[in-house]
């Protein structure tokens, strides 16, 4: 995110004091044994891409119980991050993870766990590689050797080409069921998990038996993101901004050629 930084000078003779005076919890950071450095998906070589998608192929089959019983405790399936990801958005005390200050810090913590249960399965991978939304030829990841097409090719839009066309949704199973603790409305009232897929409405109209992909416009303009900064006043207008091209009526964006 583009911040803009002011400089503050300040004097002071008194010491601050924390608010949780003598009785301050301590924090045990771990000492930093390496730097892992994120690469666009497209610089990796063939091989390296390879081991991503085989230890990802391994996380999608590979349940919680046993994938930590294989590779430790920092093995987490695909499917749990998914379940993670929806139950912090239907939290009933609001979206835990979105429209507001916290949407930076949850996703930086979710990436995170999500690439050290890649790595346990497969260290030589060395670090969990990104997508450039906005890089030229972006939407070339949509295509037959990285994700698939965008939409899927199958009447249903499924994905059907792709390292990843296999995949199915898995089927019979709630939010709860991945951990009870996630969302106390999700395990109240089951709104999601049914025979029709994972974490679907009960009355969703959706069957298609493996993943699927709507849309085709993936790839963001080039300065979508720095048009779209300083314009809205809130987290969903900059996300239909940069996002969908929705920018705000009479903005400097919506002006711009």
């Amino acid at each position: 995110m583009h911040l803009l930084w002011s400089t503050i000078l300040f004097t002071t003779t008194t010491a601050a004091r924390p608010c949780c005076g003598d009785e301050c919890p301590t924090c045990a950071v771990p000492t930093r044994r390496n730097v892992r450095t994120r690469r666009e998906v497209r610089a990796l070589s063939t091989d390296e891409w390879r081991r991503v998608v085989d230890a990802m192929n391994v996380m999608k089959v590979t349940s919680d119980a046993d994938g930590r019983e294989q590779y430790g405790p920092a093995y987490r399936s695909y499917d749990s991050f998914v379940a993670e990801h929806y139950a912090a958005a239907t939290d009933e005390r609001g979206d835990q993870a979105h429209y507001g200050p916290q949407f930076h810090t949850w996703h930086a913590a979710f990436v995170l766990a999500f690439e050290e249960a890649l790595l346990v399965v497969d260290e030589a991978i060395g670090a969990l590689p990104y997508w450039d939304a906005s890089a030229p030829g972006a939407e070339a990841v949509f295509d037959d050797a990285y994700f698939g097409s965008a939409p899927g090719l199958s009447e249903d839009l499924e994905v059907d080409d792709g390292p990843f066309r296999r995949w199915r949704v898995a089927r019979n199973v709630a939010l709860a069921d991945y951990a009870p603790a996630w969302s106390p409305a999700a395990n109240a009232t089951a709104p999601v998990g049914n025979a029709a897929g994972f974490l679907r409405h009960s009355r969703s109209p959706v069957f298609a038996r493996r993943v699927a992909r709507y849309g085709g416009a993936y790839a963001l303009e080039a300065d979508a993101f720095w048009r779209c900064v300083d314009e809205p006043e809130a987290y969903d207008a900059w996300l239909r901004c940069a996002d969908a091209g929705a920018w705000p009526p009479g903005c400097a964006a919506s002006a711009a050629p």
